[in-house]
Order: C-alpha cells, then structure tokens, then sequence
C-alpha cells in the first residue's frame, strides 16, 4: 500500500517538472535571445562611439575653415574702410564739408553700404549719407573707438528691420582724433558663409558674442530678438563650460548630453572680433545608418530563431522519446515492480546503455531480493537456523554480508538470553527477599529521623529566644553608648564655657586695673586743683569744693575696683576650681564610655556567635530533614523494589518460555 503511495506521488512528481524537450528548446532560445541582445548593444555602442569620434573630428576643421571665411570677409570689409579713410579729402584740415560729403556719397555708391558717415570726436554726426545716426556717444562702438583709437567691428543690429554689421575707424591729424568713419555693412557678409554650412538635417551654424548672444545664425529671427545660446541649448554645465571656452577665444569640438542622444558642438574664434563661431549638429541625423543595421540585425535574428526551432524541435524529440520510456521504466521500479520487462532503445548512443543497465539492474535485483525475501520469511517465523546464499554484486554484497550477520547475532543473542533468563528467574527471587529485609530497615530508620528533626528543632526555637534577647542587650547597650557620647560632648563644651570665664575674667582684671589708674590719676588731679583753688583764695573757693568732691569720688572709685578685684579673683578661684572637678568627671565619663564600648563588643561577639550557631543548628536541621526525606524516598523505593522483584520474577520465567520457541544453531 505504501508504495502504491510511492509510485502516485513519483508520476505526479515527474509530471508536475518540465520535460528535457523543452528544456533544449526554451535553453537554446534564451541563448540565442542573449546573444543577439549582447551584439546589439556592442554594435550600438561602436556605432555610437564612433559616429562621436568621426562628428568631433570633422567638425572641428569645418568650424575653423567657417570662421576664417568669416575673417576673410570682415577684413575685406575693413580694408575698403580703410581705404576710404586714407583718402585725402577726409584727412585734409582745408577741405570742406562738402567735399567730404561727396566722397562719403561716391564711397557708399561703390561699395555695398547701407549707410557711411563721417562723425566728430565728440560722436557727433558731421556728414553721412541717409539713415545715419546723428549721434554715437553711450554707443559700444564709440567707446571702443576712444579706448582702442582703431579699428572696431560692432556687434550686429536691426535698422529699418534689416540686419546690419557696424564698422567704425579714427581718422587722426597731427595724432588726434578729429573724425570717426563709421559705415554699416549688409548682414549678407555673415549669412552667406552660414547658408554654406549644411551639417545633417537639424545641424546649424552660428556666430555668438563674449556675453553668449546671438550675432548671427541661419534662422534671422534669433538674432532679432537677441537669443542666447543658453535659451536654445539650455543652461547646463556642458553648455556653460562650452559657452566660457568660446568667449575665451578656444579652438575646439564637444559633444554634450546622454551617449546616445549627444548634441556635436565645433567652435573657433573670430579673430578681430569678440565672437566666436559655432557649428552643431544632433546626433541622431548620423545615426540611422547606425539605426538600420541594428534592426537589420534583430530581424535576422529572429529568423535565425525561428529556423533554429525547427531543428532542435526534432533533436529533443529523437532525445525525449526513448529517454521517456527508461525513465517511466525506472518510475515503476521506485513503485516496486521488479518483474514487467525492460525494452532496450536501440538508438546507438548513451540512452541506449541506459536502457541495457536498467534491464541488467532489474535482473539482478529480482536475483537479490529473491534469496532476501526467503530469508527475511523464515526469521519471522522463529527460524534462525538460516543464511543468506548465492552470488551478490557490489552494495548489496554488504547486504548479504549484513543480514548473515545480523542472524549470527541474533543466534548469539537469543542464546545468552535463554541461559540469563535462568539466572535472572533465580535472582529475582533473591532480589525480592533482600527488598523485603531493606523495607523494614528503611521504616525503623524514617522513624529515628523524626524524632531526631523534632528534638533539632526544639533546640533551634529556644536559640532563638538567646538570640533575641542578646539583640535586645545589644540595642541597649548602642543607646547607652549614645548617651555617654552625649555627655561628652555636654562636658566639654562646659569645660569650653569654663575656659571662657577665665578668660573673661582676667580681661575684666585688666580693666579693673585701669580703673584704678584712673581713680589714682583723678585724686593727683583733684590735689593739683585744691592747690591751685588755694592760691587762687577766695576766687578759687568754688572750685575748691568741686576738686575735694572728686578727690572723695577718686578714692570711692578705688575701693570699689579693690572690692571688685577681690571678687573676681574669688570668682576666677571657683572657676578654676570647677574645670578641674568638670575634667576629672570627663575622664570618668571617658572611663565608663570605654567599657560601655567593650561590654557592647562582647555583647556583639555572642551576638554573633549565637548567630553562628544558629546557622549551624538550621544546617543540621536542614540536612536532617533532607535525611529524613531519603529516608522516606528509600522507603517508597524498597516497597517499589519489593513490587518490581515480584513482577521480575514472574517476568523472567515469560523470557525464559518465549527464549526457548526459537530454533537455534547448534
């Protein structure tokens, strides 16, 4: 039934996984898939790198040949102006207005003009043909021409809706300025150089000046409204790194943007000038050639792919057939079937020995699990006087090799347990009785141990009681020692006190003293004044009486200061005599605070060591009990034994019985 199972669970397996048929075809595709989509990018990518290469290349030459067709035609432009200057007429301080004016009128109608005027220093206008500007002053043209006193060509400019080149030159008498010739050139000399430059579809040229402004481009109407570069190429730091190089005065060429949507940048200066021209295209006008290989290339792919199909289509089927059929031959092995027959493949390769093994495998397991399964059948009927015979292959020589094995150990096992079942029968009974004597004793030892926990732990309460009370003692010793401490500290201070009326009383012992100078020195003054009251006679009488009465206060003054000396050496006496009771009551509160303090060590040691003892006595208490509880367990467990020996005697007779059903070698 389990492998029925098996077998269900292995075709649903094998029919759930991708057959190898579609394995080749789905791998050769993938393949080709890849390797069509690498050599599309690597083609893109030389195509691309060297479009770049070749666009930077040429432009660069194109840009620079550009700008000196440019400079060749500003200088010829230059030169005629110069030509008209150096005429004599314009140079000469005698000749008229009107005579300038004819060679400014005969100048302008021989050379393509627009207007040509002749101006002052001050910028003023002095002759010129029609639409000359009368004035030139604020002009960058004017003041180029003072700064640099020569030639000068101005940026361009719309006049009567028309795009013009200004051009201005100093005329100098006795090397002073006295006029400027300023002419103004049709916008033809810079569009016809421009409409020459044809680069791709979009590619364009242009002329920009030093602040990146349009001077010239082949759409007009950017110059009109004064666009930068930055307005039509954006602001990014290509374009400004490209834009500093131009007004810079560089040579060069850039390609800017992503690699395959690159704007191509060529530019070269203007000499004589602060412009600079530039040439660009877009990449994508040179890429579709590029673009055409890369889809002629998919296209040939694909169909590469689809004729590949067919090829590979038939060589997975030439490969799955047969394999198929193995492997549905080796699905119903897994289910146990050793007996349905194996067709060898004919097919000349290695399915074809695939199919030759299995068959020779099928074979020689029918072979092997023949004698296997007579063996197996006669050990489950008790029968173990057997062995595995014939000849065996490979791994299943140590199947062979391990089942023989297995029955000689078995024939050992079986004999060692019939003749154990003998001993054990006999000492199982032996066991029992020994449980028995082991069950009485384990009683009589339960019992001694709880009489013995009970006395511990009468012993424990009443050292607890000790304890108490030493606790008790001890507390009161500590707070006796806090009232001596107390006491002491009451003394000294009273012995500080004591100090400080001595000391008191000797400062009041010096002022009596002083008193007593002063009494002295009022009766010698009191005496000097009754001298003097006697001479003075009868004037003095008044001031006789004043000084007998001080005199009579002096010596009042002096017998109180003696009485008062006498007090305060009594008083200073019985202070003295009060420090020296109050030290000796100090040493004997000292004395008592020692032997407080060693009673209270006593007391603390026997604290401790009742302490100490009681750990002592709950240790063994709790031994004790852990005694007692073995004991018990030991009891519990011989009653157990007691049962088991029973049950294993009657255990051992049953091995002994089944031990001696089966037929063993001799």
């Amino acid at each position: 039934m389990d492998n029925q199972k098996l077998g269900k669970k292995n075709k649903k397996s094998l029919n759930k996984q991708v057959s190898i048929r579609k394995k080749i075809i789905s791998h050769t595709i993938s393949t080709l898939v890849v390797v069509s989509f690498l050599l599309v990018c690597v083609i893109s990518y030389f195509m691309a790198h060297l479009t770049n290469g070749l666009m930077l290349d040429n432009l660069r030459p194109m840009a620079k040949t550009a700008s000196q067709s440019i400079e060749n035609n500003l200088h010829m432009m230059a030169d005629r102006l110069f030509m008209i200057s150096e005429n004599p007429i314009l140079t000469s301080k005698t000749t008229s207005a009107s005579e300038k004016q004819s060679v400014i009128n005969q100048s302008k109608s021989g050379i393509e003009f627009m207007w040509l005027a002749l101006y002052n220093a001050d910028g003023n206008l002095y002759i010129g043909s029609e639409n000359s500007p009368t004035k030139i002053p604020g002009n960058d043209l004017y003041n180029n021409l003072k700064e640099t006193e020569n030639l000068v060509i101005d940026d361009t400019e719309i006049n009567n809706n028309e795009i013009q080149i200004v051009i201005g030159t100093p005329i100098m008498q006795d090397s002073k300025v006295s006029y400027y010739l300023i002419g103004s050139y049709k916008y033809d000399v810079l569009n016809d150089v421009l409409s020459n430059i044809n680069v791709g579809k979009e590619g364009t040229a242009f002329i920009i000046n030093e602040n990146g402004v349009f001077m010239a481009h082949q759409d007009t109407t950017k110059i009109a409204v004064r666009t930068t570069i930055y307005d039509i190429y954006g602001n990014g730091r290509d374009i400004q790194n490209l834009a500093e190089q131009m007004k810079q005065g560089q040579t060069g060429s850039v390609g800017t943007g992503a690699f395959y949507d690159k704007q191509y940048f060529s530019y070269s200066p203007v000499r004589g000038t602060n412009w600079s021209l530039g040439i660009t295209a877009p990449q994508h006008d040179f890429m579709g050639d590029t673009n055409s290989a890369i889809l002629m290339s998919i296209l040939i792919t694909i169909i590469i792919m689809i004729f590949s199909i067919i090829p590979t289509r038939k060589l997975a089927s030439q490969i799955q057939r047969p394999l198929g059929r193995v492997t549905d031959r080796i699905a119903q092995l897994s289910d146990g079937d050793l007996h349905s027959p194996v067709d060898v493949e004919e097919t000349k390769d290695e399915t074809e020995v695939l199919s030759r093994a299995l068959n020779e495998t099928v074979d020689s397991i029918n072979n092997y699990t023949s004698e296997l399964s007579k063996v197996l059948g006669e050990l489950s009927k008790s029968n173990l006087d057997i062995s595995v015979n014939g000849e065996f292959n490979g791994d299943f020589i140590v199947m062979k090799d391990s089942l023989n094995k297995i029955v000689n150990f078995l024939n050992q096992i079986m004999r060692a347990i019939q003749q154990a079942a003998i001993q054990v029968s006999s000492t199982s009974h032996m066991v029992s009785t020994n449980a028995m004597h082991v069950r009485e004793s384990s009683s009589s030892q339960a019992d001694s141990l709880n009489e013995l926990e009970r006395e511990s732990q009468n012993i424990s309460a009443s050292i607890n009681v000790v304890n108490s009370h030493t606790e008790n003692v001890n507390e009161l010793m500590q707070e006796a020692m806090e009232r001596l401490k107390e006491a002491r500290e009451n003394m000294s201070n009273m012995l500080r006190a004591m100090d400080a009326i001595s000391k008191s009383s000797e400062e009041i012992t010096k002022i009596n003293k002083f008193l007593e100078d002063i009494a002295f020195q009022t009766n010698i003054l009191a005496l000097n004044a009754s001298v003097e009251a006697a001479r003075a006679g009868a004037a003095g009488h008044g001031f006789a009486i004043v000084a007998t009465e001080v005199r009579e206060l002096a010596a009042k003054s002096d017998e109180s200061s003696k009485k008062t000396l006498q007090m305060i050496q009594a008083s200073k006496s019985a202070a003295e005599e009060g420090a020296n009771y109050a030290e000796a009551m100090d040493k004997s509160i000292q004395d008592i605070y020692a032997i407080t303090k060693e009673i209270s060590n006593i007391t603390t040691q026997l604290e401790q060591a009742v302490d100490s003892e009681k750990a002592s006595l709950d240790t063994i208490t709790d031994q004790i009990s852990s005694i007692n509880e073995l004991a018990q367990l030991n009891l519990s467990s011989s009653e157990e034994s007691a049962l088991a020996s029973q049950e294993l005697t009657e255990q051992a007779d049953q091995l002994q019985n089944m031990a001696n059903r089966f037929k063993l070698r001799d």
